[in-house]
């Protein structure tokens, strides 16, 4: 009887050392992982990644930029429906439990052992909330272990509301989106206080895995993801069956996409090149950065109607076939459009393309294209600029040039010849033959020269078909040229950010940057000049449209009319506007740019100077005015038929009377503006 009593106080001793011995280990194991668990109170003031604002000039917000996106709720500003939708789910005994639900465990565990692998999660939302904080979610032994640990933590430290509200606030949800508000806003663009019992699935669903069920990339995964959380909601009489199964057939019905620009998107695209240019990729993302840009929003908005319903008209009217969804666009007529202010070089309307989702290209500033006759006043530049005046003659008739091994005979687009007629004239009217024999004058190289002077950047090949504008221009650096004239002989720099704000601290400040390209008296009889075409040459539409301020510019169109322009200014604004196919199609017959570009110019121009106070464009000293025959050059006598008010330079004005006409008839025409 000793010896069995003596035997069992052996077993018990040997059992509670071995109890103790588990437990010092356990707690060794415990104290070990629990030393380097992050703090929960983290958890209760989400970190807040800063979001860089892209402002236009009246404080419209373009664009947000960030890497994580969050908005913290209260929980008494989510969607019952979202809570209901969550705890339906992810955790039906959320309120019960006490950090690990010990059931789901071991069920796991079980289901674990038979397939040899983690085939089955058990984690309850309180897990879920702690492995937030900064564990992955690699499913290994030490991170579950610190899981757990934090859980029961997380419990004693929070109510469960304020779990739930961590939660919610906390979980990521794709597309950059961190908390269901942020998801709410991203996805259904709504509050998530609005968000429906679909609207609510959905997002239940995309929290399990934001990659293989986002909505916007796997919506078919997506859909069938939340047809199982309605059905799961169902079956804990959150809803009903019936209502459950009437949601199924729902689409998933998503809002517009938040994560790329809606606003100005090629503008916005190229600020933000600018400003990782600047500053570097991860000011942009994660500073927090104000950027103010020069953008007229109201203007911008228009221009893009415009822009829309001018091409959607041409498309039906040229029976254009064309193609969105799969990224064919080569019978989808394309549009650039450039607004500048003259003084300033800050670009108040901006348009790359029709549609950014169709085609991020830019065509206003990555697209070379033929400019056609918009490519004359460089040449008529360097004429004035050597020896030719307004009221010059130059013969419009056939000329016959080598070119390589073979003759090219360029004609005009009417493919008629004029004879001896003045500078003004031809210009006026773009007469192509009259360009290629002013280049010839001054050489080719000299109009090179002048077109580097003028800021054009791309490669200029110095053959004769350059007078009519057989190389290739960027649409923005032709606007950039064209200010040269507005600016009598001043090249101004495109502006598109003024300033860069970063915590309130001035970062960065737009400078007007500008040089002298040509002399301001060339500058202002070349305005003159161009002023002949909007009055009563090619761009003669704009004075019919009733657009009642000076205005100047020139048409162009190539050959085979796949390149349509009008460039144009006022003494506030410069407007380019490019028309045509990305393959370089043609756009019809005689749809030239006084067809398919100048109706643009003309309704942005309108909406741009709505308001302005009339002005007129600034004659710099050294300009006379003097009245010459239109036929002999010469200072106008009392008998010539036809007179104009020509401007020269001080000292290049003719000083002989005309002593051609004899007859008594005389006319006088006021081409040129007072």
């Amino acid at each position: 009887m000793w010896n069995r009593t003596r035997a069992l106080r052996r077993i018990v001793f040997a059992a509670l050392f071995t109890t103790c011995a588990l437990a010092v280990v356990v707690f060794g194991i415990l104290g070990r992982f629990s030393s380097d668990l992050p703090p929960v109170s983290a958890l209760e003031q989400p970190p807040q990644v800063k979001t860089t604002r892209i402002l236009s000039a009246d404080d419209e917000v373009l664009y947000e930029f960030y890497t994580e996106n969050r908005i913290v709720l209260r929980l008494d500003q989510v969607s019952p429906w979202l809570v209901d939708g969550f705890l339906a789910m992810e955790d039906t005994e959320f309120r019960s439990h006490w950090g690990l639900n010990l059931r789901r465990l071991v069920g796991a565990l079980i289901a674990d052992i038979k397939e040899r692998r983690f085939a089955q999660g058990a984690s309850t939302l309180t897990q879920q909330l702690a492995r937030s904080l900064y564990l992955s979610n690699e499913k290994i032994i030490p991170r579950k272990i610190k899981e757990a640990l934090l859980a029961l933590r997380i419990e004693r430290l929070y109510t469960k509301d304020e779990i739930l509200t961590m939660y919610l606030n906390q979980i990521w949800l794709g597309e950059g989106t961190y908390g269901v508000e942020a998801a709410a806003q991203e996805y259904f663009a709504k509050s998530a206080a609005d968000l429906k019992p679909e609207e609510a699935a959905t997002l239940v669903a995309v929290a399990a895995n934001a990659s293989l069920y986002s909505p916007r990339r796997k919506p078919d995964n997506c859909l069938a993801r939340r047809n199982r959380v309605l059905q799961r909601m169902a079956r804990v009489n959150v809803i009903s069956q019936a209502r459950a199964d009437s949601l199924k057939a729902l689409p998933l019905g998503l809002g517009p996409d938040r994560s790329r620009p809606t606003k100005a998107p090629y503008f916005v695209d190229y600020v933000r090149r600018q400003v990782v240019g600047l500053l570097g990729t991860d000011a942009l993302m994660t500073e927090g950065l104000v950027v103010h840009t020069t953008l007229d929003y109201h203007l911008q908005s228009h221009a893009e109607s415009v822009v829309e319903q001018f091409l959607t008209a041409k498309e039906k009217t040229q029976g254009y076939r064309f193609k969105r969804s799969d990224g064919d666009s080569a019978g989808y007529v394309q549009s650039a459009l450039v607004l500048m202010d003259t003084a300033t070089g800050h670009i108040r309307a901006f348009m790359g393309g029709r549609d950014f989702y169709q085609s991020q290209f830019n065509r206003a500033i990555d697209a070379p294209r033929q400019p056609g006759s918009a490519f004359k006043p460089i040449v008529y530049t360097a004429a004035v600029d050597n020896g030719f005046y307004p009221s010059s003659f130059v013969m419009d008739s056939p000329i016959v040039l080598p070119l390589h091994n073979d003759v090219w005979r360029p004609r005009n687009f009417d493919g008629q010849f004029k004879g001896k007629i003045t500078l003004r004239h031809a210009l006026r009217e773009s007469r192509n033959v009259c360009s290629v024999r002013l280049l010839e004058a001054v050489g080719v190289d000299q109009v090179i020269q002048y077109a580097r002077r003028f800021g054009l950047t791309t490669p200029l090949v110095p053959v004769p078909s350059i007078a009519i504008g057989s190389v290739e221009v960027k649409i923005l650096e032709m606007v950039r040229a064209y200010s040269v004239f507005a600016n009598t002989g001043l090249l101004v720099e495109p502006v598109f950010i003024t300033r860069i704000e970063r915590n309130g601290a001035l970062v960065y400040s737009a400078h007007r940057e500008v040089r002298e390209a040509i002399d301001p008296r060339t500058a202002f009889i070349m305005t003159s000049l161009l002023e002949s075409v909007v009055k009563s040459g090619t761009g003669a539409s704009i004075a019919y449209s009733g657009f009642k301020r000076p205005a100047a510019g020139k048409t162009g169109t190539t050959n085979d009319c796949s390149d349509a322009w009008f460039v144009g200014f006022t003494p506030d604004y410069v407007c380019g506007v490019w028309t045509g196919f990305d393959l370089r199609l043609s756009l019809g017959l005689k749809q030239t740019g006084a067809v398919a570009a100048l109706p643009m110019w003309i309704d942005v121009m309108k909406a741009a100077h709505e308001g302005l106070p009339p002005r007129s464009f600034s004659e710099p000293p050294g300009i006379v005015r003097v009245t010459v025959c239109t036929r002999s050059g010469e200072l106008s006598g009392p008998r010539c038929p036809e007179v104009i008010e020509e401007v020269f330079r001080e000292g290049d004005e003719p000083k002989i009377q005309c002593t051609v006409h004899q007859a008594p008839d005389r006319v006088t025409t006021s081409d040129v503006s007072g």
